[in-house]
């Protein structure tokens, strides 16, 4: 084989790995940055469901209507099928948000007693 076929052989060989890379690498961020930054804050009011993709939302506690673990394979703010789905109303129309935190019961426990406190708020007006 001749010095000029080993060199364009080498440049092809760089030639794609450089396309593999432009592809692959963009397709990975993509799915893995939405994973990092997914976050659920408890506020005293409401919950911040803040997600690269989807935004960020406030869901107020005394919106909600209910909520309750779920395996539930919709596109949402979740990175796992462990969700628990939260139905709310927000400027009248009904809503659902499926997120999923790392601890799971946890979670769902503090929100549950946050809307308590919220209920008792409100019935106390």
């Amino acid at each position: 084989m001749s010095e000029k076929m080993k060199i364009f052989q080498k440049i092809q060989y760089v030639t794609v790995g450089i396309a593999f890379a432009s592809i692959v690498l963009p397709l990975i961020l993509l799915i893995f940055i939405p994973l990092v930054f997914m976050r659920y804050t408890l506020y005293n009011d409401y919950i911040l469901v803040q997600c690269y993709i989807f935004g960020t939302e406030g869901i107020p506690y005394e919106s909600i209507t209910s909520i309750k673990k779920t395996w539930n394979p919709l596109s949402s703010a979740a990175s796992s099928l462990r969700r628990i789905q939260i139905d709310y109303t927000a400027n009248g129309r009904h809503e659902i948000m499926l997120i999923s935190p790392v601890k799971r019961d946890e979670f769902l426990r503090e929100v549950e007693e946050r809307m308590a406190i919220q209920n008792i708020k409100k019935e106390s007006l």
